[in-house]
């Protein structure tokens, strides 16, 4: 049922939700805040800060990855130099992808660059996510990185949501 008398409606209004209150409690400090939406540089440098640790862990697995694909290719060794180019490949997805899921449905509820930023990823009633909610926030960043619209629509949406977040029903807030 609507929240409004019918001489409130308005056809052209947004739709009310249930689902994103004004505030939430929050278990962690167990006081009830006000539900205040991370603007976009905030989110920018945090994915920053995330980008320059992962690329770091990343160079060390290569780095590691080329070294043992030189000893192989040295021994012409195929199967190994198989072994090691998939794991070349594979190895920085998945470790993306652990990196974001966990952190995100951690206690934190953030990585180290959204926690660096003082922010957290929360569903849309302010609760933490699951493992599966935080894995497929992470997997739908790749159709928001198609030409960056998916992120560039983050300042002008309601909660400040980029693509990603609207599809996992997820936003970003300040703790």
């Amino acid at each position: 049922m609507p929240r409004y008398s019918e001489d409130d409606y308005n056809p052209f209004a947004a739709p009310v939700s249930d689902l994103a209150p004004e505030t939430f409690r929050d278990p962690l400090l167990d006081a009830p805040g006000k539900l205040v939406y991370a603007g976009f540089l905030d989110r920018l440098v945090a994915a920053f800060l995330d980008m320059m640790i992962t690329q770091g862990a990343c160079g060390i697995f290569t780095i590691m990855a080329l070294i043992v694909i030189g000893v192989a290719d040295s021994k012409d060794d195929t199967s190994i130099l198989f072994a090691v180019w998939f794991f070349f490949l594979i190895c920085p997805l998945v470790f993306l992808w652990l990196y974001n899921a966990l952190q995100e449905s951690s206690e934190a509820r953030a990585t180290v660059g959204k926690r660096l930023m003082r922010l957290r990823v929360v569903d849309l009633s302010g609760e933490r996510l699951s493992f599966a909610q935080a894995s497929g926030r992470f997997f739908a960043k790749f159709p928001s990185a198609l030409l960056l619209i998916g992120y560039l629509i983050q300042p002008f949406t309601e909660r400040k949501q980029a693509l990603h977040d609207i599809l996992a029903s997820t936003v970003v807030i300040h703790r």
